[in-house]
């Protein structure tokens, strides 16, 4: 069957899928408006990656007829409240946890520079206050900030 996929890469990419080297495929449920077409870029709950089973993410990007990126995991980030943040090549944006963005900036003010240690401790202080705990998967699926997390069945 993977012998009938001509592009090496996605060769291998479906091969480590059912290898279960994949645990979890990332979808972008919020796609950014273009601004000449007025358009969304994609349509919700468009795969965009995956996280492998080590927590390395993997873009799956998607490439209009010019070429261009419109969709798929442009960057990514451990963050603080022990999720990972993405960003979507269409400005779907979780980078920062909603407990990080008051600290650090969020989108428009990010700070380039790592938090300092009064910084983390806010930071700290305000993911226990929210009460987050583990991502609740329902039916092998968790949504959060705009994206959301699929386990990969084999």
């Amino acid at each position: 069957m993977l012998k009938n996929i001509s592009d090496p890469k996605l060769r291998e990419t479906y091969g480590a899928i059912l290898n279960g080297k994949y645990a979890h495929q990332v979808f972008c449920l919020n796609p950014g408006i273009d601004p000449t077409t007025k358009k969304p870029f994609h349509k919700p709950n468009f795969p965009i990656g995956y996280i492998s089973t080590s927590g390395k993410v993997i873009d799956q990007c998607a490439v209009n007829k010019k070429g261009v990126p419109f969709a798929g995991i442009e960057t990514s980030r451990d963050r603080f409240d022990g999720r990972k943040g993405f960003r979507c090549y269409c400005g779907n944006w979780s980078i920062q946890s909603p407990e990080e963005q008051p600290v650090l900036g969020g989108r428009e003010r990010a700070q380039s520079t790592p938090p300092t240690r009064e910084q983390m401790l806010e930071i700290h202080a305000r993911v226990q206050k929210s009460g987050k705990g583990a991502l609740n998967f329902v039916g092998g699926r968790a949504e959060y900030d705009g994206f959301a997390l699929e386990e990969v069945q084999v």
